[in-house]
């Protein structure tokens, strides 16, 4: 539906929007509460609990007919479901118990990918550092070869300068 709305969009930039069918107005109108609802949350910091209720509810606006990949028994399964967290069991120690050991393997895991990250962005910094230097040197020696380049022109004319024959592998004069 999302990639339906954003076709639409281009398509409605060059004949309008009151020139869509009904189908990709609806596809537009739902790609832009979309992206204002569900992707772009700003500051706001939320559950997955939470993002997953926002897209059902953007989903609920939308015909039936228009959804094909959701099977029905996911939409009796969510015609149960209220805004609490359900999945987590009753309230027992053993829930309490198994719970909190799953938080902590995502702990660990959050732990994991962190480090993770900042090794990559180590070995980035690593391999990258020399390339930035090799082209300061590059842009350096440029700078230093153009005034050259430029009296040489002015002395000798302009077909006084040689260029790089990169398929003989030789310099050639102009």
């Amino acid at each position: 539906m999302y990639a339906q709305g954003r076709e639409a969009r281009l398509t409605a930039a060059i004949v309008g929007e009151s020139g869509l069918p009904p189908a990709d107005r609806r596809a537009l109108a739902f790609t832009e509460r979309f992206e204002k609802e569900f992707i772009d949350q700003g500051d706001t910091r939320r559950t997955i609990g939470e993002t997953l209720e926002i897209g059902w509810t953007l989903l609920e606006t939308l015909p039936r007919e228009d959804l094909h990949r959701i099977p029905e028994e996911a939409w009796a399964r969510r015609a149960g479901r209220g805004p609490r967290h359900e999945g987590l069991g009753p309230p027992t120690r053993s829930n309490l118990i198994r719970h909190r050991r799953r938080l902590e393997r995502v702990r660990k895991g959050i732990d994991l990918l962190t480090r993770k990250r900042q090794a990559l962005v180590a070995d980035l910094f690593r391999v990258a550092t020399p390339a930035i230097e090799a082209r300061t040197r590059v842009e350096e020696s440029a700078a230093r070869a153009y005034p050259a380049l430029l009296g040489a022109a002015a002395a000798h004319g302009a077909r006084a300068s040689r260029r790089w024959d990169g398929r003989r592998g030789k310099w050639k004069w102009r």
